[in-house]
C-alpha cells in the first residue's frame, strides 16, 4: 500500500525472546510471544539508514523529502531521522507527527494529499501535524510502564484500575479515566469520540481485539451516524508496547488552510 501511494517506509527492528528481526516481525508473532511471557523489544533505526533512504529518494529525482514519524515523546526514531537528515539541509524536512498507529497514518495521508495538489512545504508539514485525539485501553500496563512510555502525574494520582483508560496527549501517554471493565472503557471512548469526532476522521485500532474494536465502532456510529470509521489492527511495533487486547480510538482533524 505504501509503495502504491509513493511512500517509503523504514522498518523498526523487533527482538523476540533474544532473536532480532531487523525488518520487523508480524503482529501475530509479537502478540503470541507476549502471551507466552517472552520478552519483546523494539529499537529505532540508525541515522545511517535514514541517510541512505533520503539519498536514494533525492538521487531518484525527488526535489525534497518530508519524513514523518511517530511521536518523539514515545520513540527515538524522530531524533535518528533528524541526525540522518543533517547533511541534506532544507531538502529533507523531518516532522514529529505527535501520534502513533492510525494517527500517524492520518498525518501521512494528509501531507500526501496536500503534496499532490501542489501545496507549499509549510502547508504539507502543517497537515502532517494535524490534531489527533486518541484514547485507548489495555489489558496490562506492564509493557507501557517498563518501556517508560506511560507518564503518571504522581504516585498518589496514578490510580490504575483493572481496565484503565489512557490518552495520547501532547505526544505522551497519560491516564485518562478510571474504568474497571472493557465495556466501561468502550462506552467512555465512544462518548469522547462523539464529542470530538464531528467532521473528523475516526479510526479504531486494536491489538488482537477485533470483536471489541467492532463493538466500539458500532457505539460511535450510533452517536455519529455519518462518521466514516476505519477499523484496523496496530502494527507489530506498537503491539509490542501496548500488548494483546488493546483497543483504542483516534480522531484526526486536518488543519483548515488553503494551499499555494
Amino acid at each position: 500500500m505504501a509503495a502504491r501511494a509513493g511512500l517509503s517506509v523504514i522498518a523498526l527492528p523487533i527482538t523476540i525472546d533474544g532473536i532480532s528481526y531487523p525488518a520487523g516481525a508480524s503482529v501475530s508473532a509479537v502478540l503470541a510471544a507476549m502471551q507466552q511471557g517472552q520478552e519483546v523489544h523494539t529499537s529505532r533505526p540508525s541515522p545511517a539508514e535514514f541517510t541512505r533512504q533520503y539519498r536514494t529518494l533525492l538521487d531518484a529525482g525527488a526535489s525534497s523529502v518530508v519524513s514523518i514519524h511517530v511521536s518523539a515523546q514515545l520513540s527515538g526514531t524522530y531524533q535518528a531521522a533528524l541526525a540522518g537528515a543533517a547533511e541534506f539541509g532544507d531538502a529533507v524536512k523531518v516532522v514529529d507527527s505527535g501520534s502513533v498507529a492510525y494517527g500517524l497514518g492520518f498525518a501521512v495521508l494528509g501531507a500526501l494529499a496536500a503534496a499532490r495538489v501542489g501545496a507549499s512545504m509549510t502547508e504539507i508539514i502543517k497537515r502532517a501535524q494535524g490534531q489527533v485525539d486518541a484514547w485507548f485501553s489495555v489489558e496490562n500496563l506492564n509493557p507501557l510502564q517498563t518501556g517508560g512510555r506511560l507518564i503518571t502525574p504522581s504516585p498518589s494520582q496514578a490510580v490504575f484500575t483493572a481496565r484503565p483508560l489512557l490518552q495520547l496527549k501532547g505526544g505522551m501517554i497519560i491516564p485518562a479515566g478510571k474504568t474497571r471493565t472493557l465495556p466501561q472503557a468502550l462506552r467512555q471512548m465512544a462518548e469522547l469520540s462523539a464529542t470530538e469526532g464531528v467532521d473528523a476522521q475516526i479510526a479504531i485500532c486494536h491489538a488482537g481485539a477485533e470483536p471489541a474494536a467492532r463493538m466500539l465502532a458500532e457505539q460511535i456510529t450510533a452517536k455519529l451516524p455519518d462518521a466514516q470509521i476505519v477499523v484496523a489492527q496496530v502494527d507489530a511495533v506498537l503491539a509490542a508496547h501496548v500488548g494483546p487486547g488493546m483497543v483504542g480510538v483516534m480522531v484526526y482533524r486536518s488543519p483548515h488552510s488553503t494551499t499555494s
